[in-house]
This record gives structure tokens, sequence and C-alpha cells, in this order.
């Protein structure tokens, strides 16, 4: 029994023991899967916490894939945008090419105009040459008359050259009434030619404006800006003048005839040789006199725009007491006024008709009431706006003076005017002026008489800056301004050739002047 207790109890040292075995097995297998969930827990901890940073970074991502979205939507409609406009470009492209294509054409035609203007101008060359030397030949003969008349003048001032009727008759064609170019209170007057010589035929009205006529011319002396006094004829009461082209003073001032409109330098030269002209008649030795009838009318312009004085000391005839002198209505704005209260006429009065021409060059107004305009327009600041702008960019201060001088000119009481000297004495600084530079006459625009800017070619061959020629197209006229022949057509082409050699020459004085500069310093 104890035996079996033994065994029985060694059964149960044994049991236990394998049961504590397995119980210390249990545990560490226990301690070690704690210890593998507790790092297993870890690495859940650490999976959440990456989970959480991947839903950031989605989160972001998302995001920029939104923002890369709208950029892109941006970028395609810009896409949109820009293809809108290519074809746009290619509507233009196509456009541009049509007017290039519509260029050339014209172009083609422009040059074929030119050759067919330059056939043209090489024919009017031709004539223009022939007429040239047939003009020479003219003027050496007409310088050859006027001087054989200067000597006979110089030898006998009494003494004046006598033409018979029939000499007379020839130059005019019988007075044919298509040689008439003028008709006033002193007399008829014809364009006629003696001895080859263009001259100017004045049959007086009367006996007694003949003779006064004569009288005067015998007294008086020659001066350049004087209208020359070629010869008379007692048989029919005649008298024979130089001819001077370009009419007289009242028509280009009116642009007669489709005239182009004189330049402001042309009009001050103008106003300077009529002083000029005035007073060697109030001062010529012994025999002084007054013009006393100084109108635009008795201003001849010749050919190179140089002015003579016409028609002087004839007024005494229209003076008598008691008489109405002819055409009053056009005389009366030059009028001394003193002198229609006294009667009495003095240098002074012809210094008042001088005033209202001046004004009448720089303005191109009206005589009648003319000084009036003029002041309210100096005194209200607005003188600009009186200026006659078809005479070109008139300098401001040369008009402001000679405005001033103009209304000095023409107060109503003698004493207020100034003297002639004094008018000389402002007028010849204006007209005395730095000589300009040479330049080819080509150069020149036929119109303004200055160097051209924008030269274009007219259809009468000629080349005129193109302000200028427009300006003359405008006003209505479809003739030529050298030729006064009708123009085939209104086509103006730029005369790039000319422009460019105006231009080298320019730079090539400005070149000049800078080195004589340098030179000087």
């Amino acid at each position: 029994k104890e035996g079996r207790k033994i065994c029985a109890l060694e059964e149960e040292i044994v049991e236990f023991r394998r049961l504590s075995d397995l119980n210390i097995a249990a545990n560490l297998e226990c301690t070690q899967l704690r210890h593998e969930r507790d790092n297993a827990m870890l690495q859940v901890d650490e999976f959440r916490g990456q989970n959480d940073l991947v839903r950031l970074q989605i989160e972001e991502a998302k995001k920029e894939c939104n923002q890369l979205r709208h950029e892109l939507d941006n970028a395609m409609q810009q896409v949109n945008e820009f293809r809108g406009q290519n074809d746009l470009v290619r509507l233009q492209i196509e456009e541009a090419k049509k007017e290039c294509n519509q260029l050339r054409h014209e172009r083609d035609n422009a040059v074929r105009q030119i050759d067919a203007l330059l056939n043209q101008n090489t024919v009017g060359r031709i004539q223009i040459e022939e007429a040239k030397m047939e003009c020479s030949q003219l003027k050496h003969e007409r310088d050859n008359a006027v001087r054989q008349v200067d000597e006979l003048w110089d030898r006998n001032s009494q003494f004046i050259l006598e033409f018979r009727f029939t000499c007379l008759e020839q130059a005019t064609e019988h007075f044919k009434d298509l040689c008439k170019i003028g008709d006033t209170e002193y007399g008829c007057v014809y364009k006629g030619i003696i001895n080859n010589t263009t001259v100017a035929i004045k049959l007086s009205k009367s006996e007694s404006l003949f003779q006064q006529e004569v009288s005067v011319l015998r007294q008086g002396g020659r001066h350049a800006n004087i209208v020359t006094f070629v010869g008379m004829c007692s048989e029919v009461s005649a008298l024979v003048y130089e001819w001077l082209p370009k009419g007289n003073l009242e028509d280009r001032i009116l642009c007669a005839d489709d005239t182009p409109p004189l330049s402001w330098h042309i009009r001050t030269q103008i106003i300077g040789e009529v002083c000029c002209a005035l007073l060697f008649l109030h001062s010529h030795k012994p025999n002084a006199s007054v013009h006393g009838d100084l109108r635009p009318c008795n201003i001849l312009i010749g050919a190179d725009y140089r002015s003579k004085l016409y028609n002087f000391g004839m007024s005494t005839l229209f003076l008598q007491p008691g008489s109405c002198p002819p055409n009053l209505t056009a005389r009366l704005p030059y009028t001394d006024p003193e002198f229609l209260t006294i009667g009495d006429l003095t240098p002074l009065s012809d210094v008042y008709s001088l005033g209202v021409v001046i004004l009448r060059l720089l303005t191109g107004m009206p005589p009648l009431a003319i000084a009036k305009k003029v002041r309210e327009a100096f005194q209200s600041d607005n003188l600009h706006l009186l200026i006659d702008k078809s005479a070109g960019d008139w300098p401001y201060t040369q008009a402001k003076q000679l405005a001033l001088l103009g209304l000095r000119c023409v107060e109503m009481t003698r004493e207020k005017r100034p003297h002639l000297t004094e008018v000389w004495t402002v007028v010849e600084a204006l007209v005395r002026k730095p000589p300009a530079p040479s330049c080819p006459a080509h150069f020149i625009c036929p119109i303004l008489q200055e160097i051209m800017n924008d030269p274009q070619m007219a259809s009468d061959g000629f080349t005129y800056e193109a302000e200028a020629i427009r300006r003359w197209l405008d006003g209505g006229s479809n003739r030529s301004p050298m030729t006064n022949l009708a123009l085939p057509n209104r086509v103006l082409i730029p005369n790039r050739a000319l422009r460019s050699s105006i231009q080298e020459y320019l730079q090539a004085s400005v070149a000049k002047a800078v080195r004589s500069l340098n030179l000087n310093h």
C-alpha cells in the first residue's frame, strides 16, 4: 500500500512537474504572446499614424490635382483664344496680301503714269528749252532797247521817244480787243510788241490826262521800283510803258485768274520796294512829288515778283474844287482822311495809303474798315486769326511788327503818323535777311518759293510742295500754276528721287554749318 502510495505520489510529482513545466512553458508562451501583442499594437499605432499621414497626403494630392485641373482648364481656354487669334491673324494676313496686291497694281499703274509723264516731260523740256532760247533772245533784245532808252534818258531827261500811231497799231494788231488788258479812269491799256519787246500801251481818256502824265514823266527820274516809261504817241495821246507780266497787286492779292497766292516773304519784299519807291518820289530833286493814288491796282508786279509803282502824280487832275474823283468807292479806303477835309496832299498822305496796303498784304482782307478790324484783333490778342494763311507760315514776330507799323501809318491825324524815313527803317530791317544758302532751282516750290519737304509731281509735269499744290487744287482750280493750261488730271505722284536729293542737300548744308562752327571755335 505504501509502495503504491509512493508510486502514486511519485506519479503525482512527475505529473506536477510536467504540469509545472507546462505552466512555465505556458507562461513563457503567454509572455511571448503579450510581447508580440504589444509589438503588434505598436505596429498598429504606427500604421494608424502612417494612415493619417497618407490621408493628409491624399488630401493635398487631391487639392493639387484640382489646382492642376483648374490651370489645365485655363491653359485650354488660352489655347482656344490663341486659336481664335491665329484665325484672325490668318484673315488679316489674307487681307494684307490682298491689299499688297492692290498696292502693287496701283504702283504698276503709277509707274506707267510716271513713264507717260516722263515722256510728256521730255517733250515739254525740249519745248521749254526752245522757249528759253527764244526768251533769252527776246530778253537780250529788250535789254538792248532798255539800255538805249536809258542812254537817251541820261543824255537828256527832257527827251521822250516819240512813236507813230501806225507803230502802235501794228504792235496791238489795230488795238484788237484780245490785246486789251485793262480800262481805268486814266485810260485803256493794251498789250503790244514793239521791236520784239512786249510793252504796255495806254490810250489816255483825255488830252489833259495825257499832258499831265507827260509832264510828270518829264520831271520825274528813273527808279528800279517805278514803271519804266518807254515813249509816247502824241497823235492819239498814248503812252508806252514797260510790260510787267504778273499784272497788278490787287489781282495778285485776290488770286485772280487762278494765280497762286503770294508768299509772305514776297509780300514783305513788295512792302519794302513800295516804301523805297515812295522815298525816291518824295526826295527826288529838283521835282519831289507825291504819288497821291497809292493802291494795289497801281502797283505792278514783274516776272520776278519785283514791284513797281504806276500812275503817280496823276491825282491832281481829280482834286479840283468841287470835282468828284472817278471810282471814288475804290479810292476812299486808301485816301488820307485829312485830305478829305483840307484838300492838301503831302508825303504823309502816301504814308496813310501805304499803311492800308501793308494791312491788306498782311491779312488779305478788303480795304474797307481794315484798320479797325486789325486794331481790334491786336487788342484782343487775336492777330493770328487775321493773318492770311495762304501766304504760308508767316513769322508771327514779323507779322506783328508789320501790323503795328500799318496801324501807325493809318492814324487819322497826320502828326501821329510816322515819316516815311521811319517807316523805311522798320521795313528795311524786315526785308534785310541773312542770305539763304544757294540751292538748285528745282528744289524750290514754284508756288511757295521755298525748299520742298514733300515734293509731288502734278499732271503738268512740274513738281510742287504737297500741301501747296493740294491747297491749289482744293481751291477749285483745274489749271497749272506754271503754265495756266488745263491740267489733264488731279493725280499727284510723290517725287521720291527729288525728295532724296533735297534731304541729302540739307544734310550736307547742316554738316557744313557744323564744321564751320567748329572751325570758328
